[in-house]
């Protein structure tokens, strides 16, 4: 450790995230940020190590994490089905993912300061029902070693029904309305959209490429999330309140920190715009284990050394898809959209092969016999494979998806 109490880590390039934020805590410089004493500062460490020690912590690869942004983004109408679907495995779970690859997949090339990993703990607020709150952390990496602060805000949610006006959550949101001088329902557009998309300061919604010049399809587009956003809201991080509420009660006496301290929580709810679906998303991939494998790295049980500190890796799993990401999407966008009760927009299915799935050796030297005008079958394997007409599916009430399609060659 250095002068300015940053914290330097040997071998730093095998570090993930958890291992970073581990480093921090158990050194007690993850508040280097918060304006707090000695005796809190020490409580929000252990709190925050407590916590990710609790957990069940995934490693989240990036085929997944595209693929988890690409049915998040550019399939709003299977949102609802998603949010059925993204239950926490465990009463307290980590992911983390490469913050860069996400960022990417809205259109936006990451700052030179954005850090490179961003990862969100998960706690089950109720046994009795799917009631979540999700916190987000990241590490700054710089020539003066690893820095990082909890996160004064964190996300309520609810699964099955949307998060009643009379709840303590809500109350809690509407005091950070008026400190952050935000609409409520702006605030809640936060967690769907993206400050990336938006006007600078403010939150746009990323737009996707099936609604591009089709006013119709938009105000559908927009109903979804506004349907959606109900069911979470924004509220304080336990963790961290006891050492925000101090300073909060010393800001109100003088004007500039007053701006200065509500300025930053506007920040950090522009930061995290559209986290909250992302990790939607990412949950019901997770729970979909016909799409997702994980593995177990072999380094979990070692340790890794910070100057006469010796520190144990947390043991995670790596996510990955089973299936090629095309495949995934395409099949998780027919299984999502049946459970949204969602009627998809009407469009054109181009005339195709199709082959079966469950029946069939791939190692098979087939020998294929015409059983119908249209269908084939292997006499060795019983594979068939048959052509599938052109044909138009969806609901005309949604709207219409228009296609042209580039043929060209590699």
């Amino acid at each position: 450790m250095n002068g300015d109490g940053a914290v330097h880590i040997k071998r730093r390039e095998t570090l993930i995230l958890i291992d970073r934020l581990n480093a921090l805590c158990q050194t007690g410089k993850l508040t280097h940020d918060l304006n707090c004493d000695t005796g809190m500062a020490r409580k929000i460490n252990q709190g925050t190590l407590n916590m990710l020690r609790r957990s069940q912590r995934y490693y989240i690869d990036d085929s997944v994490t595209e693929a988890a942004m690409t049915l998040a983004q550019e399939h709003p109408d299977i949102l609802c089905g998603m949010l059925k679907r993204a239950r926490s495995p465990y009463p307290v779970t980590w992911l983390e993912w490469d913050n860069h690859v996400r960022l990417r997949c809205i259109g936006r090339e990451p700052d030179f300061d954005a850090p490179i990993r961003v990862g969100a703990i998960i706690e089950r607020l109720d046994d009795s029902r799917p009631r979540y709150r999700m916190s987000s952390y990241a590490v700054n990496e710089g020539e003066d070693g690893i820095k990082s602060t909890p996160p004064m805000l964190s996300v309520v949610y609810d699964l099955d029904a949307p998060i009643s006006d009379n709840a303590p959550e809500s109350a809690e949101a509407a005091l950070l309305s008026r400190l952050t001088k935000l609409p409520q329902e702006y605030m809640r557009l936060a967690m769907l959209g993206s400050s990336w998309n938006g006007p600078k300061g403010e939150v746009g919604t990323f737009i996707p490429n099936m609604f591009v010049g089709d006013q119709e399809g938009m105000q559908f587009f927009q109903k979804l999330l506004y349907e959606m956003s109900k069911h979470a809201v924004w509220g304080f991080n336990p963790i961290v309140l006891p050492a925000v509420l101090p300073t909060l009660h010393a800001a109100t006496k003088n004007s500039f920190k007053w701006k200065e301290w509500c300025a930053g929580l506007q920040a950090y709810i522009f930061e995290d715009a559209g986290l909250w679906r992302f990790v939607i998303s990412l949950l019901a991939l997770l729970n979909a284990h016909n799409f997702i494998e994980q593995e177990h790295p072999g380094r979990t049980e070692g340790r890794f050394t910070y100057k006469s500190k010796s520190i144990p890796y947390l043991q995670h799993r790596v996510v990955k898809l089973k299936l090629p990401r095309k495949i995934v999407e395409r099949q998780a966008l027919r299984e999502y959209s049946e459970l949204a009760g969602q009627a998809r927009p009407r469009h054109e299915v181009a005339g195709h092969f199709a082959e079966s799935r469950k029946r069939g050796d791939p190692n098979c030297e087939h020998a294929w016999v015409r059983e119908t005008d249209t269908r084939d079958r292997c006499v060795l394997c019983k594979k068939a494979f048959w052509w599938v007409r052109d044909h138009c599916r969806g609901s005309a009430e949604v709207g219409f998806i228009l296609e042209e399609r580039l043929v060209q060659t590699k």
